[in-house]
């Protein structure tokens, strides 16, 4: 028995608490989605740039029309360079979250400043048709960043906010104030949205966190406990002996209430036990 191999009662993972506390969880779930392929929503900015280019090549010289489009495509090529680069690095959690908020921002910044400036030289329904795109290009990021709320919050604050501000500037009446208060009213829809879907995502990823810990806390039995066959002591992982009790509260979240079995009342205190002996089978029983 002596040379029987010493066995972990529990996985050793959980004697560590802090790569699997349920913060440690939240973020590499988090950073997980904020790492993934982005290219669908890339592309979309990219048939954005391409359908406004064609839409505005008569009212809007071509010239300040291709520096926009490359304003947009530098922002959108920054972003994915630094999923990249994040994918390959594997920087800091707070790192990476910084270093994405500060790009969707500077997307939002390149898109709504653009359209701000082109709506005092543009046809109404341009404008119009501007804001649009605009409200299609924050509701399908609602989706793509809703591992970082704040993130989809300058996003999409930065990309309504100035072409709404130039959209009332150019007009007091009615015609401009309603789109306006609308696409203001879309934007803080999303973000609310947005925000409740963020809270899910933390509640789910605390949740699997919680499954998987109280998963690793599950007694396997895979190997022989060595145990003592006197005095029934437990040996652990460095040779100590230990009472079954105490072994299993350091080991589990287990805790003993001490009470004395029939067996040793009659025992110990034998003018305190009945005459029939309370652990024999019932008659008619085997």
């Amino acid at each position: 028995m002596g040379a029987s191999r010493p066995r972990k009662l529990y996985p050793p993972a959980v004697t560590s608490p802090a790569p699997h506390s349920p913060s440690a969880h939240v973020r590499e779930g988090l950073a997980i989605r904020l790492l993934a392929p982005q290219g669908l929503a890339q592309a979309a900015h990219l048939v954005a740039v391409v359908s406004l280019l064609v839409l505005l090549r008569d009212v809007i010289p071509v010239g300040w029309l291709l520096v926009w489009a490359a304003v947009i495509t530098f922002t959108i090529a920054l972003r994915a360079s630094v999923t990249y680069w994040a994918a390959r690095h594997r920087p800091a959690f707070e790192q990476l979250r910084r270093h994405v908020r500060q790009t969707v921002c500077l997307t939002g910044l390149a898109w709504g400043l653009g359209g701000a400036a082109l709506v005092p030289s543009i046809p109404f329904e341009y404008a119009m048709v501007i804001m649009a795109t605009f409200g299609g290009l924050v509701a399908g990021g609602g989706s793509t960043m809703m591992a970082d709320a704040v993130a989809f919050r300058c996003y999409s604050l930065s990309m309504i906010l100035p072409i709404t501000v130039s959209v009332v500037l150019a007009g007091a009446d009615a015609l401009h104030l309603v789109p306006a208060f609308l696409s203001l009213c879309v934007a803080g829809f999303m973000v609310r949205f947005n925000s409740q879907a963020f809270r899910a995502l933390v509640e789910h990823l605390e949740t699997r966190a919680a499954l998987e810990e109280a998963l690793a806390n599950i007694r396997t039995l895979g190997e022989l406990l060595p145990i003592c066959a006197s005095c029934k002591k437990i040996r652990d992982d460095q040779g100590y002996w230990s009472q079954i009790d105490e072994y299993i509260s350091k080991h589990s979240e287990t805790s003993f209430s001490h009470g004395i079995c029939p067996d040793c009342i009659h025992r110990l205190y034998p003018e305190f036990a009945t005459d029939a002996h309370p652990t024999e089978a019932p008659p008619g029983r085997t």
